[in-house]
């Protein structure tokens, strides 16, 4: 080999590096770039299937702890700890809805004075309707009350639901182990109007552990939110 051919083969040498070289200052940052852009395209599981948050509907919600004289179906055992802790449930089964309900505050009051009934968890339920303290009842939430004793888990009134502590339901498949979120969820449905359904897998079935929601019953109830309190609000 010639001077001149070690020379040529080394200029060559010197191009085919200098070529890996100028690749590898694009290629490189292209790939990264290439990376980075399907991680950031690939969503999470949770996340592709969840709804946005300004679709939620939100809905306040003002909790009344009744107490009374010891042993009496008044004096709710319930505790704002509890309250707090059964929250999140009541939201996830909702969350098939786009409905999510805050919960403004937890009150301890003391229930309005009157007669009891003798068996009081065996009467109508309409009988707790008198007892119920209205001072701290809020406008433009929707009140719920604890008691200790009824004869039904809950019941929404037109103006009040009220529950009780300890609810007894039918557990059913693909129902929640939270009976009583299933409760306060089931008596927030009928404060939103949806009335009882015979499904016994559905929320509205009465005396279930089902949370199901259906087509109609969701657009029914997002339907009566602004409608609800428009009128509270307008009073």
């Amino acid at each position: 080999m010639t001077t001149a051919d070690t020379n040529t083969a080394y200029s060559h040498a010197l191009i085919g590096w200098l070529r890996m070289q100028w690749a590898g200052v694009w290629l490189i940052p292209l790939l990264l770039s290439l990376v980075h852009g399907t991680a950031q395209s690939t969503p999470p599981i949770a996340a592709t299937n969840a709804t946005t948050p300004h679709d939620f509907l939100v809905v306040q919600v003002r909790v009344h702890l009744l107490t009374e004289d010891s042993g009496s179906p008044l004096n709710s055992s319930m505790t704002a700890a509890r309250v707090e802790q059964t929250w999140p449930a009541i939201n996830r089964i909702w969350a098939a809805a786009a409905i999510r309900f805050q919960l403004e505050t937890v009150l301890t009051e003391a229930a309005r004075p009157g007669p009891i009934p003798d068996h009081p968890h065996k009467a109508s339920p309409e009988w707790l309707r008198v007892y119920l303290p209205i001072d701290q009842r809020g406008t433009n939430v929707l009140n719920v009350y604890f008691v200790e004793q009824c004869s039904v888990n809950g019941i929404c009134f037109p103006d009040a639901i009220v529950v009780k502590p300890r609810p007894e339901l039918r557990p059913v498949p693909g129902g929640t182990d939270n009976p009583l979120a299933r409760v306060i969820a089931h008596e927030l449905g009928h404060a939103l109007g949806l009335a009882h359904r015979l499904d016994y897998d559905n929320l509205m079935s009465p005396g279930t552990t089902g949370i199901k929601l259906n087509a109609a019953e969701i657009s029914q109830a997002r339907a009566q939110v602004p409608v609800l309190f428009r009128q509270v609000r307008s009073k």
